[in-house]
């Protein structure tokens, strides 16, 4: 597994910074690849997917979604629809777990700071696409973005391998940036 550039918190520099974060980023135990590698194999991008599911999509609908499923697990049935990885048209194929359920996925570019306050601000958090090398991708959840006083920035991550969104990286440090989106689950018609 590679690391990605991936820095713990306790490991960020020290001083004084601003942290712009969605709601509930830090009470939540996220979803993680661990819990599925008897069954899947390279699948962040169906992890990353249950994650937007659970912070996104309301009660009601994920009991209902757990009585008809066999499984009765969100993962197996988001793993059914996107699959394993490498996984590039993530939107696709979460749009057909999504859309039976009367819900729609809205999303639009992030590139920068700026971009990803904005998305924070608003409680939307931004799938992030990276690169280790070729054939290493990884998809992440960003649910945060800090910004020391010297100017230097961090988002915070739901990593998709440790349970709290305490994993950090620093933008374009130790892996590629190749893509982000907010994004915006919500009940058609809302």
């Amino acid at each position: 597994m590679k690391t990605y550039g991936f820095i713990p918190e306790k490991e960020l520099p020290a001083g004084t910074f601003k942290e712009e974060l969605i709601p509930g980023a830090l009470d939540r135990e996220w979803t993680v690849t661990g819990d599925y590698s008897r069954v899947a194999r390279n699948h962040c991008a169906a992890v990353l997917i249950t994650n937007l599911v659970h912070y996104y999509v309301d009660r009601e609908t994920k009991e209902r979604i757990r009585q008809k499923s066999g499984s009765g697990r969100l993962f197996y049935d988001v793993h059914e629809k996107v699959g394993n990885g490498p996984v590039l048209r993530i939107f696709s194929r979460a749009k057909r777990y999504v859309g039976p359920m009367g819900y729609q996925i809205d999303h639009r570019k992030v590139k920068d700071k700026e971009s990803f306050l904005s998305a924070v601000r608003r409680g939307r958090p931004c799938v992030m696409l990276l690169m280790a090398e070729a054939l290493e991708w990884h998809w992440v959840l960003v649910v945060g973005v800090r910004e020391y006083e010297d100017g230097s920035w961090y988002l915070r991550l739901a990593d998709g391998w440790h349970r709290k969104a305490d994993i950090f990286w620093k933008w374009n440090e130790g892996s590629r940036f190749i893509m982000a989106r907010e994004v915006y689950i919500h009940r058609i018609g809302r």
